[in-house]
C-alpha cells in the first residue's frame, strides 16, 4: 500500500499484533497526508486514520490474513511511503509474528507501548477519507504566519478540530467580514460550508437549504479552486442523503466529466451506481460500477465497485453467469492445465475481462511458464502487460510491452503492444514511456503518440490491423480538434482499404466537429465550402447532425431555399414524433420564409408543444402569431404574440412583437388598446434611436387616433412623423401630409390644411398630388356654399 504525503514525515511502521499494523506519524497533520492509494493487496482491510491531539497520527491497517514480512521505504522523488506486506503461504511453517524494527533512519522512534496508550485514549475515527482529507486540508495554516488574519483563521481551525462547529461558523463569519482579501479567504468559504454540514448532520432535512447554499456560494465564488471537487462531492452527498437523487446525479456527473483525475472522482462514480440501484435502474448501475472498476481498479471504491456490480448483475438476472464463472475459477482441475494450455489462457483472459487483473496476470504467467513453447505466447505476454497497466504498475507494463516487441517482432502481440504503448502515452499517464526506445532499439525514444502510431504503420503495413492504427491516428487528431487532418487520414484509409467498414462513425464525428467548430466561430462561408467540397461523402452519410449544421448555416446566410433542402435531408432520418427541436425550428423557419405558412405553422406548433424550454421557442411563438395575423385570426394571434413577448431571443426584437400585438388588436377593432401598445413601441424605438421604425409607428398611431376621432392627438403624432423625415424630401411624406391636412380640416384649421394640400398639389404627376387638388376644390366649393348661405340670410 502507498500513503501519499506532501513532505517527508517522521514516521514508524510497527507490527502490533499478528493481523494488525500501525503506521505512526509525528509532527504531522492530515492535510500533509494527502491520501491513501494503491490499497489493492487482498491482505489489507479498510484503512482507518485517526486524529491525535498530541501531535501523533496513527493509521490502523487491519490484515485479513497472517503476514510473513512487512517492509517499508520512502520514495523521495514522488513523496510516497511504500509499505510491502507478504502473505504467509504454508501454514506448517507459521511462526509467531514479531514487531519489525524500522530500518529507516528518518526521525524519532515511537515506542509500541506509547502507541497502545494513544489508541486507548482515542475516541474519534474518520471512516470517510475523502471527508477527512477535505477538512484537514482546509484547516492548514502556515506555521510561520503571524499575521492577524492567520491568527483568526487558526482560531477557527482549532474550533473545528474540537468539533466545535457552531463556534467555527461564528469565527469564520467574522473572518470573512474582517479580512475579505486574506489569502485564507478561499479556504474560509469552503470551511464555512463544511461547518454547516457537520453541525446539522443529524437534522439535515431541517437545514438542507442553508447547508447546500453555503457549498454553492463557495463553488460559485471560487470556481477554479482545488477544493471544488471535494466540495461538489459533499454537496452531491447531501442531496443523495435527502433522496433528491436526480440533483445528486447531476453533481456526481460533473465530477466524473470534469475531474477524472481527482481523488474524489472514484467515490462520485461509485455513488452514481448506488443511486441507480436505488431508483431501480440496474443496467445503468452496472455500467457505472464497471467503468469505475476499469478506470480506478486500485482505489477503495474501485475495488468495492466489483461487489456492487455483482449486485447490479443479480438485479439484471445475470447472477448465475457471474457465479458460474467464479465456480469455474475456484474449482479448475489443477492437473488438466498441464495437458491443455488453452485452459489457462482461457481462464486468464476471462479474469482480465472481469477486471480481476491480478488473477489474470498470475494465471497467464503460469501458462507461459508451463507452456513456454506455445505459439500464442506473444498474445499472453501482451495481456500480462495489460494487467500490470490496469493495476497501476505502469513501468512494469511498459517493460512487458517492450519485451513482446523485441522477442516477437512480427507477431500480432507485438502489434498490440505497440498500439498499447501509443495509447497509454496518448492518455498522458506519465513519462515512463519516454524511456522505452523504439522497438527495443538503443536510439532516441519516441517523443509523441503520432510518431508512435506512424512507426507502427511502417512496421506492420501488411497487417490488417494497420487500418485500426490509422483510425487511432484519426481519433487522436479528432481529440486534438484537428478535424480536417482527421478527415484526410480517414480518406487515406478508404483509399488503402476500400472495403473497410471501420471509418464510418469516426468520419462523421470529424465532419461534425469540423463544421460545428467553424459554425460556432461564425465562419459560415467555410462551412458551406467544406460541404460543397465533400458533399459526395456527406450526402450518403447517415448523420442528420451534419445536415442540421449546414441547414442552420444556410439560414444564417439567408439562403432559405438551400436551408430548406438541408433540413429536409435531415428530416428523413427521424420519425415525425421524434424530430429534434433544431429540425422543427429550422424546417419551420425555412417554410415560413418560402411562404408555406401551413407547414410552417404545424412545425412551430410541434416545437412549442414538445420542447417548451428550447431556445428558439420564443421566436416560434412570434412566427405563429404572424401566421395567424395573415389569416385574420386576431385573437389567437394576440395570445401567441403575448407568450413570445417576455422571452429573449437573439433574432427577436420586443418592438416587433409589440407592433404585431397592436395589429391584432386593430383587427379586433380594439383601437384604444392597440394605441396603448403602439405607445410602448414609441418608447422602445426612441430609446433605441431606431427612427425608421419610429416613423412607421407614428403613422400607424396617427391612423388609429383618426379612427377613434381623436384628431388633436392624431395631428400631433403625424406632425412628429413629418419632423423625423424633414431631410428626406416632401415627396416621401405626401401621404402623411394629406392625412394631417384632413386632421386640420376636422379641427377647423382650414388655412393650415390648405397650406399642406397646396404643397402636395404641386406634384400633379403623383396620386397624392391629384388627390390634394381635388381636396382643395372641395374646400373652395364648401366656402362658396357658406358665402351664398350668408348672403341669402
Amino acid at each position: 500500500m502507498v500513503v501519499k504525503v506532501s513532505r517527508r514525515p517522521i514516521y514508524k511502521v510497527i507490527r502490533i499484533e499478528k493481523k494488525e499494523v500501525v503506521i505512526a506519524f509525528k509532527s504531522s497533520r492530515f492535510s500533509d497526508l494527502l491520501r491513501f492509494k494503491d490499497i489493492c493487496d487482498e491482505l489489507v482491510g479498510e484503512v482507518t486514520p485517526a486524529w491525535r491531539s498530541n501531535g501523533v497520527i496513527c493509521i490502523n491497517v487491519p490484515l485479513d490474513a497472517l503476514a510473513t514480512n512487512i517492509t517499508h521505504r520512502f520514495d523521495e522523488k514522488n513523496l510516497n511511503l511504500i509499505i510491502a506486506i507478504w502473505k504467509k503461504i504454508d501454514p506448517e511453517d507459521q511462526k509467531s509474528a514479531r514487531a519489525e524494527e524500522s530500518t529507516e533512519k528518518n526521525g524519532e522512534y515511537i515506542e509500541a507501548q506509547t502507541l497502545t496508550h494513544i489508541q486507548e485514549e482515542t475516541t474519534e475515527k474518520i471512516h470517510l477519507p475523502a471527508e477527512a482529507a477535505f477538512l484537514f486540508r482546509l484547516l492548514t495554516v502556515a506555521d510561520n504566519d503571524v499575521e492577524p488574519d492567520a491568527a483568526l483563521f487558526g482560531d477557527a481551525a482549532e474550533a473545528c478540530k474540537k468539533d466545535q462547529w457552531e463556534e467555527g461558523i461564528k469565527i469564520i463569519s467574522e473572518f470573512v467580514e474582517k479580512y475579505p482579501e486574506s489569502k485564507y479567504i478561499e479556504k474560509a468559504f469552503f470551511l464555512l460550508a463544511e461547518c454547516y454540514r457537520r453541525l446539522y448532520s443529524d437534522n439535515l432535512s431541517e437545514h438542507f437549504t442553508e447547508v447546500a447554499k453555503n457549498y454553492q456560494n463557495a463553488i460559485q465564488k471560487f470556481p477554479n479552486s482545488v477544493h471544488v471537487p471535494a466540495a461538489t462531492l459533499m454537496l452531491a452527498n447531501i442531496y443523495s442523503k435527502m433522496k433528491n437523487y436526480y440533483e445528486a446525479l447531476a453533481y456526481y456527473n460533473i465530477l466524473w466529466r470534469r475531474y477524472k483525475d481527482d481523488e474524489v472522482t472514484p467515490e462520485a462514480r461509485f455513488q452514481i451506481g448506488k443511486i441507480y440501484l436505488r431508483i431501480n435502474k440496474p443496467e445503468k448501475a452496472a455500467s457505472a460500477f464497471q467503468s469505475l472498476a476499469e478506470q480506478y481498479p486500485q482505489t477503495f471504491f474501485g475495488e468495492k465497485s466489483k461487489m456492487e456490480m455483482a449486485k447490479a448483475l443479480f438485479n439484471m438476472n445475470r447472477f448465475k453467469k457471474s457465479l458460474s464463472l467464479w465456480t469455474e475459477i475456484s474449482e479448475s482441475n489443477p492437473v488438466s492445465v498441464y495437458n491443455y494450455p488453452d485452459i489457462l489462457m482461457y481462464i486468464g483472459n476471462n479474469y482480465y475481462q472481469l477486471g480481476q487483473y491480478r488473477d489474470a496476470r498470475d494465471t497467464l504467467l503460469r501458462a507461459i511458464n508451463l507452456h513456454h513453447d506455445v505459439e500464442s505466447n506473444h498474445l499472453a505476454l501482451a495481456r500480462v502487460a495489460d494487467t500490470y497497466y490496469e493495476l497501476g504498475a505502469k513501468e512494469s507494463a511498459y517493460k512487458f510491452y517492450d519485451l513482446v516487441i523485441r522477442e516477437y517482432p512480427e507477431s500480432d502481440g507485438a502489434l498490440i503492444s505497440s498500439i498499447r504503448l501509443a495509447g497509454r502515452y496518448q492518455k498522458g499517464d506519465d513519462e515512463t514511456i519516454l524511456r522505452i526506445p523504439k522497438g527495443g532499439e538503443s536510439h532516441q525514444p519516441h517523443l509523441n503518440p503520432y510518431e508512435l502510431y506512424e512507426d507502427i504503420i511502417k512496421k506492420y503495413a501488411d497487417n490488417p490491423m494497420a487500418q485500426f492504427v490509422m483510425l487511432k491516428i484519426a481519433l487522436l487528431q479528432q481529440d486534438d480538434g484537428e478535424y480536417e487532418a482527421s478527415i484526410n487520414t480517414i480518406k487515406e484509409i478508404l483509399k488503402r482499404y476500400p472495403e473497410t467498414a471501420l471509418e464510418k462513425d469516426i468520419l462523421q464525428d470529424s465532419y461534425k466537429g469540423l463544421l460545428k467548430k467553424e459554425s460556432e466561430k461564425q465562419n459560415y462561408i467555410a462551412v458551406i465550402n467544406y460541404y460543397e467540397r465533400d458533399k459526395d461523402i456527406l450526402e450518403i452519410s447517415n448523420s442528420p447532425e451534419i445536415f442540421l449544421i449546414v441547414g442552420e448555416t444556410c439560414r444564417e446566410l439567408r439562403l432559405y431555399n438551400s436551408a430548406s433542402s438541408m433540413f429536409q435531408m435531415a428530416d428523413k432520418f427521424f420519425l415525425e414524433e421524434n424530430r429534434p427541436p433544431e429540425l422543427l425550428f429550422g424546417l419551420g423557419e425555412s417554410f415560413f420564409r418560402a411562404q408555406d405558412q401551413k407547414n410552417a405553422y404545424k412545425l412551430f406548433m410541434d416545437l412549442v408543444r414538445k420542447y417548451p424550454d428550447h431556445k428558439d421557442v420564443p421566436l416560434a411563438y412570434y412566427r405563429i402569431g404572424q401566421i395567424l395575423l395573415k389569416e385574420k385570426k386576431y385573437n389567437e394571434a394576440k395570445k401567441n404574440l403575448k407568450i413570445a413577448l417576455p422571452s429573449y431571443h437573439k433574432e427577436l426584437a420586443r418592438g416587433d412583437i409589440v407592433i404585431s400585438i397592436a395589429e391584432a388588436l386593430k383587427g379586433m377593432e380594439q383601437y384604444k388598446e392597440a394605441i396603448k401598445w403602439l405607445k410602448e413601441a414609441v418608447v422602445l424605438f426612441t430609446k433605441q434611436k431606431s427612427f425608421e421604425d419610429l416613423y412607421d409607428v407614428y403613422i400607424e398611431l396617427g391612423e388609429l387616433y383618426i379612427k377613434i376621432g381623436d384628431n388633436i392627438n392624431a395631428a400631433g403624432i403625424l406632425e412628429s412623423a413629418l419632423k423625423l423625415k424633414e431631410k428626406d424630401g416632401e415627396t416621401e411624406q405626401h401621404g402623411v401630409m394629406f392625412r394631417l391636412a384632413g386632421c386640420y380640416q376636422r379641427l377647423k384649421k382650414v388655412e393650415d390644411s390648405l397650406d399642406l394640400l397646396k404643397k402636395i398639389s404641386v406634384y400633379q404627376d403623383t396620386l397624392w398630388g391629384k388627390m390634394a387638388t381635388e381636396k382643395i376644390k372641395e374646400i373652395d366649393i364648401r366656402r362658396k356654399i357658406r358665402k351664398i348661405g350668408k348672403l341669402r340670410s
